[in-house]
C-alpha cells in the first residue's frame, strides 16, 4: 500500500477517546494465531515472512474500518442524511482500495488477477 493512501486511511477512523464504537467480541485476537519463529539462517525469507505478517495485518486492520465505515453509512441511512451517507461512501471507497491494493501487493505484487 503506497504510504499516503495508508495515512489517508488511518486518518478516517473515528477517535472515540476510549475504544471501539462496536463491539469486537466475535474477532479472534492476533495472538490466538500461532507464528513460526524466522529462520536465522536465512534472513531473507525471515524478512519476507514479517512483510507477509504485516501486510495480512493491514487487511485485517481495513477490514475493521470498512466495518466501521459500513455501520456509519447505515446509521446515517436511518437518519436519511445524505451529506453523511455520501462522505461515509467516500472513506468506504479509500478503505476498499486500500484493502484491493494490500492484498494485490501480498499476492505476488498485484500480478495475480483482479477481484
Amino acid at each position: 500500500m503506497t504510504a499516503p493512501l495508508a495515512q489517508e486511511i488511518r486518518s478516517l477512523r473515528p477517535s472515540t477517546g476510549g475504544g471501539d464504537d462496536y463491539p469486537r467480541a466475535a474477532i479472534t485476537p492476533r495472538a490466538a494465531y500461532p507464528k513460526t519463529s524466522p529462520s536465522p539462517q536465512h534472513p531473507e525469507q525471515a524478512v519476507a515472512e514479517i512483510v507477509e505478517d504485516l501486510g495480512f495485518e493491514m487487511l485485517a486492520e481495513t477490514a475493521d474500518l470498512i466495518e466501521s465505515i459500513a455501520i456509519s453509512t447505515r446509521e446515517a441511512a436511518f437518519r436519511r442524511d445524505l451529506a453523511e451517507i455520501r462522505l461515509r461512501l467516500g472513506h468506504l471507497r479509500l478503505a476498499v482500495i486500500a484493502a484491493i491494493q494490500t492484498m494485490n501487493e501480498l499476492d505476488g505484487g498485484g500480478q495475480g488477477p483482479a477481484p
